[in-house]
């Protein structure tokens, strides 16, 4: 089984509480989850909304192919009371979002899935978690770690941790 690293997020409802779903979930249904970070406050990206959202980064291993895996998670999110959106609105406030970021060292570049996650280098929320769960971790397409992304990150929102996991 390979490290899986997924962003999960929430701006609905008891954040704090849809994240421990999310994670005990992932944990029943879709592998092992293998280690989660501290939980992070953000503003929303890519839409205009005043919930801000609570952010993680979580490890895993699951013997699913990538395509089962979103399909899992996809249920998770679902179970859980997320609607997607139309495809004229990409972004919108939600109970819970998780997004797989890295399947071990692959690169896949399919209609249904991308990986490593295409905006991974542009998200503060995502890359400092990132880096606490995963400091050595290098892209493999850029060859370059976390705290190097960070660095390059245009964006400069303000990001707070709330709670250790």
């Amino acid at each position: 089984m390979e490290d899986i690293i997924l962003s999960a997020g929430s701006n609905m409802g008891d954040r704090m509480l849809n994240l421990r779903t999310a994670v005990t979930l992932l944990d029943k249904s879709c592998g092992v989850v293998t280690a989660v970070s501290a939980v992070y406050e953000s503003e929303p990206w890519g839409f205009e909304s005043t919930a801000l959202f609570y952010n993680i980064a979580i490890g895993m291993k699951s013997a699913m192919p990538p395509l089962a895996l979103l399909d899992c998670l996809h249920r998770v999110e679902s179970d859980m009371g997320r609607q997607r959106c139309d495809s004229t609105k990409r972004y919108s406030s939600r109970p819970i979002d998780i997004d797989i970021l890295y399947y071990g060292k692959r690169v896949i570049d399919g209609n249904r899935l991308k990986v490593p996650h295409r905006y991974i280098g542009e998200r503060l929320f995502v890359l400092i978690p990132l880096k606490e769960i995963f400091p050595g971790w290098r892209d493999p397409v850029t060859g370059l770690t976390a705290a190097e992304m960070i660095e390059r990150c245009a964006d400069k929102s303000a990001l707070h941790q709330i709670a250790e996991w």
